[in-house]
């Protein structure tokens, strides 16, 4: 005789999820948000399937339903990178005590991009406080509910996940584009990913903040402190320096033009303290705009129209050196970043490498041809740092202010180059790094909100002549650059 438990076998539940969802963007909020919209679960549920067995406070962490999204040891990552269809990194990364080292330094209320978050996209980046606009719209970010005005914790809540992607208050809706296209979400493009991946590295560089309390009032009386953010001790001197000829010149004179300027340049910006929409700055007139937007694309045309100039007037004074250009470029066809070389006509080698540079091209002989691909070198230095204007500034006061800051960092790298070449005469390190001007950008602006005009102060060029062999004629130097350069090839 047999006897039968006549019961069906329990299965393992089973969640829907839609694998384009998870971008490899995300943040704990945003992918959790999208999990719980998609199977209609409540807060209680997800802390069931996703809060971390490791811990011995899961009972209490399930009998409270509030802890921060933040942590990570709340969670149990490999389930969640399971259910979420997605590698252990990208998972890692949606969490910001394992993507940054401080995790202090970021908000307890959650911030946002309205235009991203429609679309159900929340990145763990943009709750450090460096981070004040979206690197993909270049909007400033929100950190209340656009309904009611007061903030939303950035925690895992019942209030908030009962009700996806609504704020926990007034139930005002923040992913509504999300939930009319539902599984037709488009992925980020290259580009879009290129810029997440530049915040999060400026993230990690401005959590290396330099503070010094002793020698900087010595410098800078009247200053208690100072931070310099994501610079490193090597550049910390000449930044103090910096700073202490700005305070100089604006103790002495209330008109920083007409003063003393000792390695300092003064710049006034001729649309005054305030200006309206409508009213063109008298450096710079946008045609064809008439809006007051100034998002991405529009720095980068700002900042392209700068380098063209620049490299025109570069191109101008190699005069006889021109052809030295052309030689070099047809014959260095193939990647010459972080090879050492010898040296030829300096001139030349520092024209080709300062376009390398802001170009983002590793092989000369593509200087030589229309250019076909982005700079990634002019699109790199403006993706590195924040705006640096005021965001109620109109859009000629940021063209002018932008294109002043660009053009000296063009004109120091250029600078830096010739130093490198004339101090290394018998061989040349094709390296970037060398004069990279992205860390070494300094500028101060004084109070826009004074009724003085604003000035802009920019460090002055230190400039250095190449050692250029003008013991040698002219087709005798042409004869040296053209076996130097066949040294190269061979």
């Amino acid at each position: 005789m047999k006897i039968y438990h006549d019961t069906s076998a329990r299965k393992t539940p089973e969640w829907c999820w839609h694998r384009g969802w998870a971008t490899g963007h995300d943040s704990a909020y945003g992918l959790l948000m999208k999990f719980a919209f998609l199977n209609a679960l409540t807060a209680r549920d997800i802390a069931r399937l996703f809060t971390s067995r490791k811990r011995g406070a899961r009972t209490g962490l399930l009998r409270s339903l509030r802890f921060d999204l933040r942590d990570s040891k709340h969670f149990d990552l490999d389930a969640m990178a399971s259910a979420f269809c997605t590698d252990a990194k990208a998972l890692r990364d949606a969490f910001l005590d394992l993507r940054f080292s401080d995790v202090s330094d970021s908000e307890g209320n959650l911030k946002w991009c309205e235009q991203c978050l429609a679309w159900g996209l929340h990145m763990a980046a943009l709750q450090m406080r460096a981070v004040r606009r979206c690197p993909l719209h270049n909007v400033a970010l929100r950190d209340t509910c656009f309904w009611c005005e007061r903030t939303i914790p950035y925690e895992f809540s019942a209030a908030l996940f009962d009700k996806p992607f609504c704020c926990p208050h007034c139930g005002a809706d923040m992913a509504a584009q999300l939930k009319l296209a539902r599984s037709k979400l488009r992925a980020p493009s290259p580009r879009e990913g290129v810029l997440i991946e530049r915040m999060n590295r400026y993230v990690a560089a401005f959590a290396r903040t330099v503070e010094r309390k002793g020698s900087i009032p010595r410098a800078i009386p009247g200053l208690d402190s100072l931070s310099l953010s994501g610079t490193d001790h090597a550049h910390e001197d000449a930044y103090l320096e910096f700073v202490g000829k700005v305070v100089d010149v604006l103790k002495i004179s209330d008109d920083p033009q007409s003063a003393p300027l000792a390695g300092l340049i003064a710049l006034r910006c001729g649309c005054g303290s305030v200006s309206t929409p409508g009213t063109l700055c008298e450096h710079f007139s946008c045609n064809g705009e008439d809006d007051d937007a100034f998002g991405v694309d529009q720095e980068l045309g700002v900042a392209f129209e700068v380098y063209r100039a620049l490299r025109r007037r570069f191109w101008s004074e190699l005069k006889t050196h021109r052809q030295c250009v052309r030689s070099a470029c047809h014959q260095l066809w193939r990647d010459m970043r972080g090879q050492k070389t010898v040296v030829f006509c300096p001139k030349a080698a520092a024209y080709m490498r300062w376009r390398m540079l802001w170009e983002g091209c590793g092989a000369p002989r593509y200087l030589q041809t229309r250019r076909q691909a982005a700079y990634y070198g002019i699109s790199g230095w403006l993706h590195a740092r924040p705006a640096p204007y005021p965001d109620d500034w109109t859009r000629e006061r940021k063209t002018w202010m932008l294109s002043h800051i660009f053009a000296n960092a063009c004109l120091a790298s250029h600078d830096a180059i010739e130093r490198t070449i004339d101090e290394n005469s018998d061989m040349m390190c094709w390296e970037g790094s060398i004069e990279s001007p992205f860390v070494t950008t300094h500028w101060a602006l004084s109070d826009p909100a004074s009724v003085r005009s604003t000035v802009l102060f920019i460090p002055a060029r230190h400039r250095k002549a190449t050692a250029v062999p003008n013991d040698l004629p002219r087709r005798a130097h042409r004869a040296w650059h053209v076996g130097q350069v066949r040294q190269i090839v061979t």
